[in-house]
């Protein structure tokens, strides 16, 4: 009886132990999820800071074409100096539209990371759970198979048949 006992324990501490270490790896992917959403955060912030330096760059090409077109007596809204505005314009679009996709991009890629650790964390306290019962199913098997069991289901027989 002692051994019983002490295998039911045993088993039960087995369980309990697999059901933490299933509910401490959901907390290691959690922690994961929030890192990858910071990261995501701070990726997003930088790549707009770079869609606006894209703009300053380009205010500042445009002031500069027009300043050399007017100080040297022309005007600075005609001929090539609306050519290399509406280049450096059309450069400066290209490039700020290439910031914002690559910020989308990088905010949708994130949230995918993000979602994906967070179904890992759940899928891993699951999987703690799940070896918690397979290993009390495997022991009262194997304590069944000992003949444990025999004296509790066997039928009682008694003297006055």
């Amino acid at each position: 009886m002692f051994f019983t006992v002490l295998a039911v324990l045993g088993t039960g501490l087995s369980a309990y132990s697999s059901i933490q270490q299933g509910k401490i790896k959901q907390k290691e992917y959690d922690i994961q999820a929030r890192l990858a959403a910071l990261k995501t955060r701070s990726t997003v912030v930088n790549s707009k800071e770079k869609g606006v330096k894209v703009l300053k760059d380009l205010n500042r090409n445009l002031a500069t074409v027009f300043a050399y077109k007017a100080i040297g007596g022309s005007d600075p809204s005609s001929g090539s100096a609306v050519t290399l505005g509406l280049t450096a314009m059309r450069a400066g679009a290209t490039d700020f539209n290439l910031t914002a996709i690559q910020s989308r991009l990088d905010n949708e890629l994130g949230l995918i990371e993000y979602k994906n650790l967070k179904i890992a964390g759940e899928n891993a306290k699951i999987g703690g759970y799940n070896k918690a019962m397979s290993q009390v199913m495997m022991a009262t098997a194997s304590y069944g198979m000992q003949g444990g069991f025999d004296n509790i289901f066997a039928p009682k027989l008694t003297g006055n048949t």
